[in-house]
């Protein structure tokens, strides 16, 4: 493929500009995803002499912030101090960054300026626009992350502060779910016009939803005109590589569906509450005084039985579990069953 030619022209690129040595390495794997080795690299593995090397000899060794603040205590207890002295860390500094760690670890919801709670120095310009957050409209999302860190929230949702990120030609994750949740809801409101049903349909039917579905993906995706070689890849995810389009995770959605057990049937789709995109629903809804909004992807009734079913799309990423529920870091499905 001219795609891998290029991708093994820019590895060789790599290779040549090194002077000394070259160290590669890979993620094995990345929450529930595992990875593969690149192919490019069991091609060189296999014509230059190299040493393999795993965790196990970097143990000593610090990366981030993050693990410095979980290994220093051990080190300043066991009187390294000049370890880290000598490695450029202001020691002092440390010890009152692992010392409001610990603060924020202990009682996240505490009132402590470490945990988003501000105190008694407020001018009363700052409390007037403090007050106006309490007519603010909260996402699922954004709840959770008060949830996780509450700090973290208050520098980017009340100071606006932002990270920079590099620059990249490939679709973010947050687009690419944003095209799939926009394909499928476009073929749910088209086969719903024309009294398709996925569930238990027979070949033709899936031939049919098969069609309208790729046909739908076609024209968003060529709006987006995604000619880069990284995007490329992400164009085989909607479309299957090579063209083989049994790969691709919209035929993949498409048999899932067909396959479901039950008496549930597709109803509602992208069921908006609360102000939405300077748009006002017509269902407001509000838990305690907090006032919440979103959008549900789609709604399943099953009218025999008088139940309905919530459906959130991931296109990847951790699946909430029961004690995310119970702590109350998870909120996007509690909210939308709310």
């Amino acid at each position: 493929y001219k795609h891998i030619l290029e991708e093994r022209y820019h590895f060789y690129q790599t290779l040549s500009s090194a002077k000394k040595k070259i160290y590669f390495s890979y993620a094995k794997n990345s929450e529930r995803k595992e990875f593969t080795p690149s192919s490019f690299l069991n091609d060189f593995i296999r014509i230059i002499n190299s040493v393999e090397k795993n965790s196990l000899n970097y143990e000593s060794l610090i990366y981030s912030k993050m693990e410095l603040l979980l290994k220093a205590p051990t080190l300043l207890k066991e009187g390294k101090e000049n370890v880290l002295s000598d490695s450029g860390i202001n020691v002092e500094r440390l010890k009152q960054s692992i010392e409001i760690d610990k603060i924020r670890n202990d009682d996240q919801f505490g009132e402590s300026e470490y945990t988003g709670f501000i105190g008694g120095s407020v001018t009363e310009e700052e409390k007037k626009k403090l007050l106006e957050q309490k007519e603010k409209q909260f996402s699922a999302s954004q709840l959770e992350e008060y949830a996780k860190c509450p700090f973290q929230y208050f520098l980017k949702r009340i100071l606006s502060l932002e990270t920079i990120e590099e620059p990249s030609e490939e679709i973010e994750a947050f687009e690419l779910g944003s095209l799939i949740h926009s394909i499928l809801f476009e073929f749910y409101r088209t086969i719903k016009e024309k009294n398709i049903l996925l569930k238990n349909c027979n070949d033709k039917t899936f031939r049919i939803a098969e069609k309208i579905i790729f046909d739908i993906a076609a024209k968003k995706v060529d709006r987006l005109n995604l000619q880069s070689t990284p995007a490329f890849f992400e164009r085989e995810k909607i479309f299957g590589a090579a063209g083989n389009k049994q790969n691709s995770i919209l035929y993949r959605f498409l048999e899932t569906e067909q396959k479901k057990e039950g008496s549930y049937i597709p109803e509602y789709f992208e069921t908006a509450f609360g102000s939405f995109n300077k748009s006002v629903s017509e269902f407001e809804v509000s838990v305690n005084g907090v006032k919440l909004r979103g959008k549900i992807d789609r709604i399943d009734l099953d009218k025999d039985n008088e139940k309905y079913k919530v459906i959130d799309y991931k296109l990847s990423g951790k699946k909430p579990v029961k004690s995310d529920l119970e702590s109350g870091v998870s909120l996007q499905l509690p909210i939308y069953l709310y």
